[in-house]
This record gives structure tokens, C-alpha cells and sequence, in this order.
């Protein structure tokens, strides 16, 4: 009762719940029903308005969990939620943000182990987990990293053509774009702000190609469709042509790709209907290529890149051109030993990436940092938009191996293929749905 007056009952009673107050409302999240540790735990969010006494539904969480009475507390006008129990009596170690504003949860860099009901809140600018348990009572305590200032985007002009798949380089201060749904060569000059789109055609339309720039000219590496699998494809901005080179050793598409000491290295991708492991080199100064060591797990439609010292594979999925939620999996090749280490491997120090996910094109390397943006993935998915694609961008530091969370794109979207040039990334095209779609969007990070 609230002066004598009895208040509207919740809808679905429960314990073992969190509770928050913001914006004038109280938000009822999670919990479970009585002592049902396998089957009662809750995803449901509930809000109460005092001003009209009267509750309604927020987006439910993106799983069921209970055991979050103490770990709930709010951030920057968005709601925390760390750890907790799903079904099943599985402890979590996710860590989720409700916006308001937009109605929905997304994925923040989880926690270093899972925990049942531990303490959280925000000191300054930094979350802190204590204690919790985990086969038993824990005493750690967790702080995230101080933050830094987050970028901002920006909307370019659109493109002169829809375009999915993408694939972009930079050479010259121009920003060239092929991809999907489109034969046009399209480039972007990024000192007048203009685009232009009546460029030489490639000769193998297809798409999912990989690419790369070196020695001013942009490489196509693979595709599916239209005769590009496994085809080398190269562009010359100074004549306005388009020439092939040798092919790579497997007719792969959607691979993973990353330019070092003017060589271009390829992992994984799609052959046929299947995923491989494959991995090659390609030397543009001869025009060959060199079988390398194979990728501990295959992977297509991951994002891939290179800090100029190895090829880092983020993510991706498995089986042939289908979406699916895809991995978390961070693999790392190092061409001074020819070998691989991911995450999967037994006393790794890889973090995984935070959100499991395929189709995100490209890891830009940007002021130190990876930058791993969109994706997309199915309905059972976790962390996604409507049109099951992703805005999140994902920031890996290799150097000391952390993740943290960027702000996140203007417009969802997969199949892109993010560059970085004159202090900012640059991102054209790309789907704003999952599966077959494109877009003319056009937006531009910096920080």
C-alpha cells in the first residue's frame, strides 16, 4: 500500500527477482517461481508506473534468469543486469544492458566466470561484481576497465546503389565499394564528400568476396556465385581496369582476410556447400600463392583482420551460405611460426568475443584496437535488433587482450565490410536485415 491505497499486484508474482528504479518507474526483472531452480526461472521485465498504478511488459531479457536480487543497478540511463541462474540451475557469467529508449537488451563483455547471486553496482564510472558463487562461495571482486571517451557516428551520403556483401578498400583517399546486388564500382571521394558509380565493372560479378589493398591497387579474393570462388580479382584505380590473378589453392568465398608485408592471407570460407579450414598466402608482387597452416576451427562469413603482425579471425559460423547464431571464437595466425592459438584451446588467454555472431565482413584495425561491428542471426539468436541484425560494435585490444563495447551503429546491419582511413572507419552498404538484403546507408565512426 502507498498511503493506505493498495497498489496494482504484479502480473507474475515471483522471487528471487531484481528491482530498479528509473525514469519515475519501477522495473520488476527476472527471478523464478518458488523453489524451481530448473524450470521456474523467469525472462520476463515488468514495469510499474506510480503515476497511473498500473503495470506493463518491457522487452523480456534475451534468456530466463532468477537469482538477481543484488545484482541489478543502472548505468548511464540504462539497466544492468550481471550473472545470475538460467535454467536448468546453469550460473551465468553474462553481463546485459536494457535501453529504455529503444525497448530493447543487448550483450556487454560478460563476466570472467559464471556466479549465482552476486553484489553489483557502479562506483564512478566502473562496475563492480563481488563475491557470488560457484562451486561454492567466491570472494573475487571485478572491475571493469576505466572507460574512454566513446566515439561518434556520423551519416554520409547514401550510395549511388544498394549493396550487401560488401567488400571496400581505400586507396588515394578514395574509397572503392563493390558487393552484392550490383555490378557497379562504386567510389567515394573522401575529401569532396562525392560518390560516383560508372566505374569498370569487375569481369566476376558474384559476392562475399574478401578484400585487400596493396601496392594502390584492391584485391577481390573469393566469392560465391558468378564464377568468383577462389578467383583473384584486381582492380587499378590509375587505368580504371579490372585484371585476374592466379587463383587461389581452394575455391573458397566468404574467407576471412588480412594484408601484411604486401601479402594477402586468407583463412576459412565456404567451398561448395561446406566450411573449411583452409588457410593461404598471396604474394601480389608475383602473383602466387602458399599453402599455409589450417585454422584450428573452420569458419565463413567471420571477420577477419590484421594488426600488421598476424591475421586475427573473429567469430563467424559454420556449414555452408546459411545464417545461424553463429561462434564466439577468436583464432590468431602468427606467419613468423605458420601456426594458430585461439580461444578453444586448453589454457588460452584469448578472450572470447562477446557476442557470439556471423556476417560482420571485416575487423578494421583502428588506433590500436579491432573494431568488430554488426552481424546478424536467427531468431534463437541473443542480443540482436528487429530484422535479427546487430548494431553492436565489439573492440578487442590485442596487447592486453580485453574486450570492450563501442558505441554502437546508427543503423544494424551484416554483410558490410568496415575501413579505416584518415582517422575514422568508414562503412557503405550492407543489410539491414538478416539474409539476402542491402542498403545504400552509408555512416562514419570516429573518436
Amino acid at each position: 500500500t502507498l498511503g493506505g491505497q493498495r497498489l496494482a499486484p504484479m502480473p507474475n508474482p515471483r522471487n528471487h527477482m531484481g528491482g530498479v528504479a528509473l525514469n519515475g518507474k519501477v522495473y520488476a526483472i527476472g527471478g523464478q517461481h518458488l523453489g524451481d531452480e530448473h524450470t521456474g526461472a523467469q525472462s520476463e521485465v515488468d514495469v510499474y508506473d506510480p503515476a497511473t498504478n498500473k503495470w506493463s511488459f518491457a522487452a523480456p531479457m534475451p534468456r530466463p534468469i532468477g537469482h538477481v536480487t543484488a545484482n541489478i543497478f543502472v548505468r548511464n540511463g540504462r539497466i544492468i543486469v550481471s550473472s545470475g541462474v538460467t535454467s536448468n540451475s546453469v550460473e551465468l557469467a553474462n553481463v546485459i544492458e536494457y535501453n529504455p529508449a529503444t525497448n530493447s537488451w543487448s550483450e556487454l563483455p560478460p563476466l570472467p566466470a559464471a556466479r549465482q547471486s552476486p553484489v553489483s553496482g557502479l562506483v564512478g564510472e566502473q562496475m563492480v561484481v563481488t563475491c557470488g558463487a560457484h562451486n561454492g562461495v567466491q570472494a573475487q571482486t571485478w572491475v571493469t576497465e576505466a572507460t574512454t571517451t566513446p566515439g561518434q557516428w556520423q551519416t554520409g551520403p547514401a550510395l549511388p546503389f544498394a549493396v550487401g556483401e560488401v567488400s571496400a578498400g581505400v586507396i588515394n583517399n578514395m574509397l572503392y565499394v563493390v558487393g552484392g546486388d550490383t555490378s557497379a564500382t562504386m567510389a567515394y571521394n573522401l575529401k569532396t564528400g562525392m560518390w560516383r558509380g560508372d566505374l569498370a565493372t569487375r569481369p566476376l560479378k558474384g559476392d562475399h568476396h574478401a578484400a585487400s589493398v596493396v601496392g594502390g591497387k584492391l584485391y577481390l579474393i573469393g566469392g560465391l556465385g558468378g564464377g568468383s570462388a577462389g578467383r583473384v580479382q584486381i582492380y587499378n584505380p590509375s587505368t580504371n581496369s579490372w585484371t585476374l590473378g592466379a587463383p587461389a589453392p581452394y575455391a573458397g568465398g566468404a574467407v576471412s582476410i588480412g594484408a601484411m608485408g604486401g601479402k594477402i592471407y586468407i583463412a576459412g570460407g565456404i567451398v561448395g556447400t561446406s566450411t573449411v579450414n583452409t588457410a593461404a598466402v598471396y604474394d601480389a608482387a608475383t602473383d602466387t600463392w602458399k599453402a599455409l597452416a589450417q585454422m584450428p576451427a573452420g569458419r565463413n562469413h567471420a571477420a577477419g583482420g590484421s594488426d600488421g603482425k598476424k591475421l586475427f579471425v573473429f567469430g563467424g559460423r559454420t556449414g555452408g551460405n546459411t545464417v545461424s547464431t553463429g561462434a564466439d571464437s577468436v583464432q590468431v595466425y602468427d606467419p613468423a611460426t605458420n601456426t594458430w592459438a585461439w580461444n578453444g584451446q586448453a589454457g588460452s588467454t584469448i578472450p572470447a568475443l562477446p557476442q557470439r555472431r556471423g556476417g560482420m565482413g571485416k575487423a578494421v584495425f583502428f588506433q590500436g584496437e579491432f573494431y568488430v561491428m554488426g552481424g546478424e542471426t536467427t531468431s534463437s539468436g541473443t542480443g540482436q535488433v528487429s530484422g535479427n541484425v546487430y548494431n553492436r560494435v565489439d573492440v578487442y585490444n590485442p596487447v592486453s587482450k580485453t574486450w570492450r563495447l563501442e558505441t554502437a551503429m546508427p543503423t544494424a546491419r551484416h554483410g558490410i565490410f568496415p575501413v579505416a582511413a584518415n582517422g575514422k572507419i568508414w562503412v557503405a552498404g550492407g543489410g539491414v536485415q538478416a539474409g539476402h538484403s542491402s542498403s545504400k546507408v552509408f555512416e562514419i565512426f570516429s573518436r
